[in-house]
């Protein structure tokens, strides 16, 4: 049985808005990031190699930000999920932009953990990565669930030994997600007739 889920950052709980038009360099810049394992190097080479002050830097980092927005049928199920489950953040990216995510979702109040290759040295998929967040819950990899837009990172996460499920879509992934839920609170209800179901079926 889990007792933890840990989310990918952009294509699970956050997407492109889709009428967004950040600028071919915002656009060439957050491509960059997914690769971020060192925060002090990207953005050095960055203001090398685009020739940026530190102000048009920050200005990009924060157009970049306004790219995304919430999944929101995954962020109203997040509070029931809260009292059921640890909750974490495995994402490929420069930790920068944390604030600003911070700011507009107050996600170390949402979730328990916020796992950052740029902090960390090592992104996805990596299994060390997935090990060390269980690690930082801990929780067994058995007992936890990631989701990813990536195959290759679902791989990376099968291969550390946690359960996946792989958002090919957002309303793919979020509805394979709610039948995973769903199985697994029945399964406990089964147990132990004390437990509330999670799906958005009891919202």
């Amino acid at each position: 049985m889990i007792d933890t889920i840990f989310f990918d950052l952009m294509g699970v709980l956050l997407f492109p808005k889709g009428n967004f038009e950040a600028g071919e360099l915002a656009d060439e810049i957050d491509r960059q990031i997914g690769k971020v394992t060192n925060d002090v190097l990207f953005k050095e080479e960055t203001l090398h190699r685009y020739q940026l002050r530190d102000d048009e830097f920050s200005q990009l980092l924060q157009t970049i930000a306004d790219k995304y927005e919430p999944y929101i049928p995954l962020w109203e199920l997040l509070p029931r999920l809260k009292k059921h489950y640890k909750l974490g953040i495995i994402n490929n990216g420069t930790y920068l932009t944390y604030p600003l995510f911070e700011e507009r979702y107050h996600l170390s109040q949402r979730f328990d953990v916020f796992i950052s290759s740029a902090l960390e040295g090592i992104c996805k998929p990596d299994p060390a990565i997935y090990r060390l967040a269980c690690q930082k819950l801990g929780s067994q990899p058995l007992n936890c669930l990631f989701m990813d837009d990536s195959a290759e990172n679902i791989m990376g996460a099968q291969q550390a030994g946690v359960q996946t499920i792989h958002w090919s879509s957002k309303e793919q992934g979020f509805q394979e997600f709610e039948k995973y839920i769903h199985h697994v609170t029945k399964a406990a209800n089964t147990a132990s007739q004390t437990n509330e179901p999670i799906t958005s079926e009891t919202r």
